[in-house]
């Protein structure tokens, strides 16, 4: 094999197919990426076995049609290393091992057959569609933060994906809170469908989203579906990924739970009093309580050290008082996440739960679960 390509295209390409690449792997060719050069083309691939990242970079200048395995860190940090538009020249032997240069420079590399690379498998996608990248970043970026992490659950580790008519839903929860939010699609589908995306596919999903909206705020993304595997594509780049095999929780009845009080508050008011007073929460349990009468919100916390916090927001409630407890980084983390001025908090009673929603945006909403103190 022989490559003569330009830094500055090559450090991207490794940077998104290196992603995936976890630091200890099970199979030692893992470790590396796969280069397949064509008369015109460089195809690059990293995968973990669950998820796969392929970038093709276009008029690249070389010899013939070949395949050779590098180690992802090793030529990432090499690439990072060089100066800006230098170009770089791999040379690939039959021998195990691969010279690259660039300049003065020289490095050795070892190699692992190209052969033995191991490939996500996918059959056909019987379901396909497209969706702005400034829509399905949307929905995942209000979600995406409730999935759970390694939860014995291990459908919970992941976001829910739901096709319903033009409507696309995205759904994530712990167990402890629930976030959803959907869009319209161009086009409608009859069967409602329904796929679990693991989250190491959800991260480099978002990855990708931000890179096409840096170069294209109008850039449509390609979706296919079968019963085992998502491909994502946009531009030069496809993410494949295994789905969740499970049944995701019944999430729309507790959405539709009766609750027939709303506090309507500043939101960067009530993040910026609920973050003063999480630093004085139980390290364990993170517990903050909240008391809603006569138009304003006491928050208050206290810790095993004895020591205490309070604060209060004006709010629009005038109903009979409520004092109810919550774990504050749920809640903190939903009003990150919201991108409206106003937020209304629906409750029905101190047991209840509680679900927010903005005056502007009915598609989305955060639930969070009470907790005693």
């Amino acid at each position: 094999m022989n490559i003569q390509i330009n830094r500055d295209l090559l450090l991207p390409a490794l940077a998104s197919t290196s992603s995936v690449v976890e630091k200890r792997q099970t199979l030692p060719i893992l470790s590396n990426l796969l280069f397949h050069k064509t008369d015109t083309s460089l195809s690059i691939t990293g995968s973990d076995l669950e998820v796969e990242v392929n970038k093709l970079i276009d008029n690249v200048e070389g010899q013939g049609d070949a395949q050779v395995t590098l180690s992802a860190n090793k030529i990432l940090e090499i690439c990072r290393a060089l100066p800006s538009a230098a170009m770089l020249k791999i040379n690939a032997s039959d021998e195990g091992k691969a010279v690259v240069t660039s300049g003065k420079s020289r490095f050795t590399l070892k190699t692992l057959p190209a052969e033995e690379y191991p490939a996500l498998k996918t059959v056909d996608f019987e379901e396909r569609f497209s969706v702005s990248a400034v829509q399905l970043k949307g929905i995942l970026d209000l979600t995406a933060f409730s999935m759970a992490t390694q939860d014995v659950r291990y459908y919970l580790n992941g976001i829910l994906l739901e096709i319903d008519g033009n409507r696309l839903i995205a759904v994530a929860t712990d167990g402890h809170r629930l976030a959803k939010s959907e869009t319209l699609l161009e086009t409608n589908h009859p069967e409602k469908r329904q796929v679990i995306i693991p989250r190491k596919a959800i991260q480099e999903i978002s990855r990708l989203l931000n890179s096409a909206l840096e170069k294209d705020a109008q850039i449509l993304i390609k979706i296919e579906l079968n019963q085992k595997h998502l491909r994502m594509s946009v531009a030069d780049t496809v993410i494949t990924s295994t789905l969740i095999n499970g049944n995701f929780p019944e999430y729309q009845s507790i959405l539709n739970a009766e609750l027939d009080k709303t506090v309507l508050v500043d939101r960067q008011g009530l993040l910026e009093a609920l973050m003063r007073i999480s630093v004085l929460t139980n390290d364990r349990l993170h517990g903050v309580r909240l008391r809603f009468a006569d138009n304003l919100i006491k928050i208050s916390t206290n810790n095993p050290e004895q020591e205490e916090a309070e604060d209060e927001i004006a709010c629009e409630y005038d109903e009979e008082e409520i004092l109810t407890s919550f774990n504050v980084n749920y809640i903190i983390e939903a009003l990150k996440a919201i991108n409206s001025e106003k937020v209304n908090l629906n409750i029905k009673d101190k047991d209840s739960v509680c679900v927010m929603d903005t005056p502007d945006d009915k598609n989305s909403m955060w639930l969070v679960m009470p907790m005693r103190l």
